[in-house]
């Protein structure tokens, strides 16, 4: 049988002293033995399990070898180069390196956030500004259903 994971939603938590957190139950039943993280777009931490990181650097990019655009060449490196295994501490909280929360621009609060097949960790604060300046919903919804390849999602 077939399991969809989906990431959905958002949870507000906090950064302990250590700059563990811990990923909401909803889901962590979705990541397996292994979570990845790695910097996302817009300032914010991609979080994958496993699989979610094969499909990510080995599926998409199992074809390209060295002889390769330097845009690619360039992905790969930025993605693989940026990504740490999350340990867990045994209590089910995990440590945000630091290079990481300097992408994210991290201070202490946190947001975790579904994005459908992957989740996202961002600093509270970018979050509520990247809302505040992507508000037109009506308009996304509209270009999801219409097909406007133009429209940024």
């Amino acid at each position: 049988m077939y399991t969809i994971r989906v990431f959905y939603g958002q949870h507000r938590h906090q950064l302990d002293a250590k700059n563990r957190f811990r990923i909401p139950t909803k889901f962590r039943k979705f990541f397996g033995d292994k979570i990845f993280l790695t910097r996302g777009s817009d300032n914010c931490i991609y979080v994958f399990g496993e699989d979610g990181l094969d499909k990510l650097l080995f599926d998409r990019f199992k074809d390209i070898g060295l002889i390769s655009t330097k845009s690619i060449i360039k992905a790969k490196r930025q993605i693989a180069g940026h990504t740490a295994e999350a340990e867990d501490d045994g209590q089910g909280r995990f440590t945000l390196p630091e290079f990481l929360i300097k992408h994210a621009k991290i201070s202490k609060n946190i947001v975790s956030v579904g994005s459908s097949n992957w989740l996202e960790i961002w600093s509270e604060e970018r979050w509520d500004e990247y809302n505040e300046e992507n508000d037109d919903y009506d308009a996304l919804i509209e270009s999801l259903v219409m097909g406007d390849e133009k429209a940024t999602v």
